[in-house]
């Protein structure tokens, strides 16, 4: 007998069998074929990673530029990645007029934002910093409070840049 037979598999394992008969041989009896098609799971790969450990980047001293030509400038005991953590804390915080010595009623104030909590990503620790736009609104300073090796300077592209309406913050 000629037949001809026709498999349609999908990725599913879901399978379509149609068959036919040369009409001079026709049958009266209807022809049947199995397909098996086994399909298994791949077994889950063990688990042999070992964890990374994230070498530290460049810890103070320029650490390049953001946004509109921003210069970041991390302190002496602060890698760029936490200078960059805090720059995104920094500009997304609410400044209010304060005294730039919370001590001294006489001191000069500056538009500021304490309090902010920024996580290293390089050591995991959180850290407390507090922000202050410079007097002359060209820089934007934040520091760890009693730590000043902790922190950075984001220096705008223009003088008062951080008075302006172009500053994110």
């Amino acid at each position: 007998m000629k037949a001809c037979f026709r498999a349609v598999a999908t990725i599913v394992p879901v399978v379509v069998v149609a068959g036919c008969s040369a009409p001079e041989e026709a049958s009266s009896e209807p022809e049947t074929v199995t397909l098996t098609t086994t399909v298994g799971a791949k077994p889950a790969p063990e688990n042999t990673a070992v964890p990374q450990t994230k070498e530290a980047s460049q810890v103070g001293g320029f650490c390049g530029t953001a946004g509109d030509d921003i210069e970041i400038n991390a302190s002496s005991a602060t890698s760029c990645e936490f200078a960059l953590a805090m720059y995104d804390a920094a500009i997304s915080a609410e400044y209010q007029m304060r005294s730039v010595d919370p001590n001294d009623s006489t001191a000069p104030k500056a538009a500021m934002a304490r309090g902010l909590q920024v996580a290293s990503p390089v050591t995991g620790q959180t850290y407390t910093i507090n922000c202050m736009k410079s007097s002359a609104g060209g820089s934007l300073i934040y520091t760890q409070p009693g730590d000043d090796t902790v922190g950075a300077t984001l220096n705008g592209p223009t003088p008062g840049y951080w008075h302006s309406d172009r500053a994110p913050a």
